[in-house]
């Protein structure tokens, strides 16, 4: 049942990874994994070198391409094959596991690191006063050879295991979104940008202290906060105006393009006191956005029994995915609200169990809600005697 998990999840513990800091700015795991020789690579991926280079021989087929739309184009994806990339897949498994995640990571770092999240990388943020929002555009695809290379030969020793790991994480000596590997590796090889920008922020920082000590006045506590999550580059501060400070804006660029990285101009966010991004909002805390509540509430409305008092669900829609989702596309239509539609059951399934993660995760933080955590919690409960009618529903053979 989603509720029983719900009140787990609240309760139990944050998992919190070994992790030592040091003052380069990086992050060391507790023993960090080197490949030595070429035996050790093949003890590491568990198995035969004659099996590993068949696996290789069909990488090309292990592999699914398909395009996303963007609101700016199209995105090109490689994903693993539910079948054919099973082995490759495998493979990459096992080399995440015992190498990859054992390598040092930028403090700034947030995405696809063990105990962190993305609360994580909006936390520091937090009581701020002004906001920068930055996109790199082609983020999997803007890591070139050269820096692949360099980066694995920090901790491949091996000139073949260096050459068999490349050709096992790469497709057209490129970074494939859908690969096990690639978030991991560009963590590792994004360290050094991160350290770079993280130490110009506090370099900023540290003239406007020297500027405060000089007037004797101490108004602000000149921070200039940084984090990352793949793409997605995050500057808080309570005394920097970005907008009054574009130098800082063309400085940031400048890093990035010295690695070959290039940033998303229409994506770019300014703002003070409040920043709204992918359903958060940040500024005194971090709190839902009113906007994708109201469209989750309009939806868990539509399935409600009118007629009851309480939270009831509507038991003739119920008996019938197809009424369901009818039901939801025409009150999106009569409210004129342009509430999401679902073209199966499944996804709708999918997206009220991402709004259930999403609420959750707000309610895990150190954030004071007040009377709103009783709405949340409430908001939680309802989602939850949904989802449990669609996976009864989904689970019969005679109501799909």
């Amino acid at each position: 049942m989603y509720r029983v998990r719900f009140f787990h999840s609240l309760s139990s513990p944050g998992i919190t990874p070994i992790r030592k800091f040091s003052e380069s700015a990086c992050s060391f795991p507790k023993n960090i994994m080197k490949i030595y020789t070429l035996e050790f690579l093949f003890k590491i991926l568990e198995l035969q070198p004659e099996e590993f280079s068949q696996i290789l021989l069909k990488k090309e087929t292990a592999y699914n391409t398909f395009e996303i739309p963007k609101k700016n184009g199209r995105r090109l994806i490689h994903g693993l094959d539910a079948k054919d990339g099973k082995p490759l897949k495998k493979l990459q498994q096992n080399l995440y596991r015992k190498v990859l995640c054992k390598q040092p990571t930028a403090i700034p770092a947030k995405g696809f690191l063990k105990g962190e999240s993305y609360l994580s990388f909006l936390e520091p943020h937090a009581g701020n006063q002004f906001f920068l929002r930055l996109d790199i555009h082609d983020f999997f695809g803007s890591f070139s050879e050269k820096m692949i290379r360099d980066n694995l030969n920090s901790f491949i020793e091996d000139k073949e295991a260096l050459e068999l790991v490349f050709e096992l994480c790469t497709v057209s000596k490129k970074l494939p979104q859908g690969a096990v590997t690639s978030p991991a590796l560009s963590n590792i090889m994004f360290a050094r940008l991160d350290q770079r920008i993280l130490k110009y922020c506090q370099a900023l920082e540290q003239n406007k202290r020297e500027q405060l000590h000089r007037e004797k006045e101490s108004w602000c506590n000149a921070s200039i906060s940084y984090t990352r999550y793949a793409d997605d580059m995050l500057f808080s501060s309570d005394f920097f105006d970005f907008r009054e400070n574009l130098a800082f804006l063309h400085m940031i660029s400048r890093i990035l393009g010295e690695y070959g990285f290039h940033l998303n101009r229409q994506k770019t966010m300014m703002a003070e006191k409040e920043l709204s991004m992918n359903g958060y909002v940040v500024g005194e805390n971090i709190r839902l956005s009113k906007k994708k509540t109201s469209e989750l509430r309009r939806i868990l409305y539509c399935l409600k029994d009118q007629e009851a008092e309480t939270y009831q669900l509507n038991q003739e829609l119920m008996d019938d995915p197809q009424k369901i989702l009818k039901k939801i596309k025409q009150f999106s239509s009569e409210t004129q609200k342009g509430s999401r539609t679902f073209s199966d059951i499944h996804k709708l399934i999918w997206y009220l169990g991402g709004c259930r993660s999403w609420i959750i995760s707000v309610l895990q933080t150190e954030a004071k809600f007040g009377k709103e955590e009783k709405n949340m919690v409430k908001l939680i409960r309802r989602i939850e005697c949904v989802l449990d009618a669609l996976q009864a529903m989904t689970e019969d053979p005679n109501r799909r």
